[in-house]
């Protein structure tokens, strides 16, 4: 089969090179789209730090609530804390021992685990798992989440000083 092609449909050899002329159109609009990405990516940023801020906001006023025996209140800030940052291991921390005051066991049980799921060398994910162990009366599970607490604190005391200070810090809550 013969086809017929025009002569000014066929391009130059150099101008299919990918570091031909023809690509050198489009730089201009792949500046201007590297530009809006990182003009995006800047505001997706601001954006992330402000929920973070507003998180840490409602952490606090939790905290105080938990701090009045509010333990329904709090519980219901950290939820919305949660919903702000739900990568941050502490406001599950917090909202499982407000779940356990509130013998909520079970939620509080999910909050603990996932709050060393987070962060598995968090040593205070442990305790609130072994207390809700202790409500329950699973008293083998309560010895088993202790231990794993001391074998925490051990490697990050041969750690010494400044793998203590950064990996175990607790910061303080409920």
């Amino acid at each position: 089969m013969h086809m017929n092609i025009a002569p000014n449909m066929l391009m130059p050899a150099q101008k299919l090179h990918p570091k031909g002329e023809h690509i050198e159109r489009f730089v201009p609009t792949l500046r201007r789209n590297q530009s809006g990405i990182e003009e995006s990516v800047s505001s997706l940023m601001r954006e992330f730090t402000k929920m973070q801020l507003d998180a840490a906001a409602l952490k606090e006023e939790a905290n105080a609530e938990f701090k009045k025996e509010n333990y329904l209140s709090a519980a219901a800030l950290f939820t919305k804390a949660i919903r702000l940052d739900p990568g941050n291991h502490l406001l599950y921390s917090n909202r499982s021992a407000a779940l356990l005051k509130l013998q909520k066991v079970h939620k509080a049980l999910e909050d603990a685990e996932a709050c060393v799921k987070l962060k598995p060398d968090f040593v205070k994910g442990y305790c609130r798992m072994a207390a809700v162990f202790v409500s329950m009366e699973k008293h083998e599970k309560v010895c088993h989440h202790h231990l794993r607490c001391m074998n925490i604190m051990r490697v990050y005391h041969l750690a010494g000083p400044r793998g203590l200070y950064n990996s175990t810090k607790q910061e303080p809550g409920p």
